[in-house]
């Protein structure tokens, strides 16, 4: 397999395999060693995870796998295609955090949607202030009055850690 060209579908299924089976844990570590090296290879897998999530997402999946992995690859997004990851970004922590509405279950971290909310957010609380503070006042304005939501939890916890 040539890293340099894997496919997000490739990625994860190799990850698969190496959690199902101990004798495919080397390989796949060693294909996360090779992708260190390789910014343009990691770009390209941040742009086909998130459009692997926002399918998920428009299925009625938790993208939250491959949330975690776009944004574990983000750091080599060039200057140019930033704009672009963040849009999509931001698209779809606000439609996740909209399907907790619907859950209508209290957030506590193991719920669906949450790897989504618990990898995106610190992501764009580390690397993109502006764009985190925009996405955090657009969940606010989601969750409307405090009583009636239980999403306000989430949202007083993410605020807290600004």
């Amino acid at each position: 397999m040539d890293v340099n060209q894997i496919t997000a579908l490739e990625f994860l299924e190799a990850e698969q395999k190496a959690a199902r089976n101990g004798i495919d844990k080397p390989p796949f570590r060693r294909l996360l060693s090779e992708l260190q090296n390789l910014p343009k290879a990691q770009q390209r897998l941040a742009f086909e995870f998130l459009a692997m999530a926002w399918r998920a997402l428009n299925s009625a999946g938790d993208p939250g796998q491959l949330i975690a992995w776009s944004t574990f690859y983000a750091k080599a997004i060039e200057q140019q295609k930033l704009q672009e990851y963040l849009f999509w970004l931001e698209k779809i922590i606000l439609r996740c955090f909209e399907r907790l509405k619907d859950l209508q279950i209290p957030f506590d971290g193991s719920c669906p949607y949450s790897l989504v909310l618990w990898s995106a957010l610190p992501f764009l609380h580390r690397t993109h202030p502006d764009k985190f503070r925009v996405v955090l006042d657009a969940l606010k304005r989601q969750c409307g009055e405090e009583d009636g939501d239980l999403r306000w939890r989430l949202v007083e916890r993410i605020s807290g850690r600004q």
